[in-house]
């Protein structure tokens, strides 16, 4: 297991864990001390770690990717290149299926960068796309701001969320030149934010978590284009409290989604398996302070949250209807706001 972090005295950037499947019990093996690693992913080969250094060049600092090898037998990571992305604050990072293209997404600059990879992992110079305008909200919503980049199973597209403008584009991509053709795009709900984004099981259908107003929406994907199909709340009906949402997960039929601001829980729905929309199951508190990002573990039985401002990763397990109880495990670690798998 894999946690990224924002720079804090508790913790050394990326931390290595070795994983027990059956029990849920981690052991910290190794660690790499960079700036603000906030996110990483994982090469499709396994080779490589990829991570971004959210930082910005007002604070002296550019934003940067970096590349690492990963060696499975020690459990260490070690260093191979860093590149500018030419945008400030990249706040996440997604390989492409062949491993030869990353897409960063800048958070503070709205704009998208495509890297790419070497066969030794090194990486060449990025593109850069830039978004455009402004969304409803005056204070969040002043300039772009694109927080996530996903690809589609088969390669072909790229779903880019920009909370600052309440759109997701559908970007073409060609995976032998790394380019990304003319997008479409889609108008999320204005003063809704759209953050991040999950495939259902056969990729009919995108689901995008929206920070702002605490809403997931389903977009339903077909040769005819993309349109929305459902719009449902991550908080309770009257709910007045800030939502703050951050992250989703999909796990068979059930749909995770991650409130931080106010509330500090985890939404759980169903997904219907024949028109794939969403119906509330129910709320599992956090058991802790911001939960920017969570993830299941490779055998489905497990939900580690990374809990930023209590500075631990709460570990659930996960019952057979969907819900989720507290396994009594945690790992200590200084503002955790990213868990990937190396299996």
């Amino acid at each position: 297991m894999l946690a990224g972090t924002y720079d804090s005295p508790l913790n050394q950037g990326i931390h290595v864990y070795s994983y027990d499947g059956k029990t849920g019990k981690v052991t910290e093996r190794s660690h790499f001390k960079i700036s603000n690693p906030s996110y990483l992913t994982v090469s499709p080969d396994k080779k490589f770690v990829f991570a971004v250094e959210e930082d910005a060049a007002t604070n002296g600092r550019s934003g940067n990717i970096c590349s690492f090898s990963f060696d499975v037998s020690k459990g260490d990571l070690t260093f191979i290149d860093r590149k500018p992305t030419g945008g400030d604050h990249p706040c996440h990072v997604e390989c492409d299926k062949t491993g030869r293209w990353l897409f960063v997404s800048n958070y503070t600059s709205g704009s998208l960068s495509v890297v790419p990879v070497k066969e030794n992992g090194k990486l060449g110079e990025p593109v850069l796309i830039s978004h455009y305008g402004k969304g409803a909200d005056t204070v969040r919503q002043r300039s772009p701001h694109v927080h996530g980049a996903f690809i589609s199973s088969d390669n072909k597209k790229l779903f880019v969320t920009d909370l600052g403008l309440d759109r997701i584009y559908v970007y073409p991509f060609d995976a032998s030149s790394g380019k990304l053709g003319l997008p479409d795009s889609i108008q999320a709900l204005p003063g809704s934010g759209p953050r991040s984004l999950a495939f259902n099981q056969d990729n009919s259908i995108a689901y995008v978590i929206e920070e702002l107003n605490g809403t997931v929406e389903a977009l339903s994907l077909n040769q005819n284009g993309i349109r929305s199909i459902q719009t449902i709340s991550t908080h309770k009906t009257g709910d007045a409290l800030r939502p703050g949402s951050a992250d989703i997960k999909i796990r068979g039929f059930r749909l995770y989604a991650s409130n931080r601001g106010d509330i500090n829980d985890i939404a759980i729905y169903k997904i219907d398996p024949f028109t794939g929309q969403l119906k509330l199951i129910g709320y599992q508190s956090v058991l802790g302070d911001a939960p920017r990002n969570f993830s299941i573990d490779p055998s489905g039985k497990y939900l580690f949250c990374a809990n930023q401002n209590s500075n631990e990763i709460v570990v659930f397990r996960i019952r057979k209807n969907g819900t989720l109880k507290d396994s009594g495990r945690r790992v200590k670690l200084g503002k955790p706001v990213c868990i990937k798998w190396i299996s």
